[in-house]
């Protein structure tokens, strides 16, 4: 299980997108962590949209 505090995110994000973006990246980490795989793995793009 995967836990993202909405209020945390939302006070470190200036906009909507880096928003998505960095919720998009937690999601990818933890679930890699908890694969035991890269995070590339799951997603080939992954911080590469910065």
């Amino acid at each position: 299980m995967i836990t993202v505090y909405r209020r945390v995110v939302e006070q470190a994000c200036p906009g909507v997108e880096e928003l998505q973006d960095l919720v998009h990246d937690v999601v990818v980490e933890h679930t890699a962590e908890m694969l035991g795989v890269a995070p590339e793995t799951l997603d080939p793009v992954y911080r590469r949209r910065y």
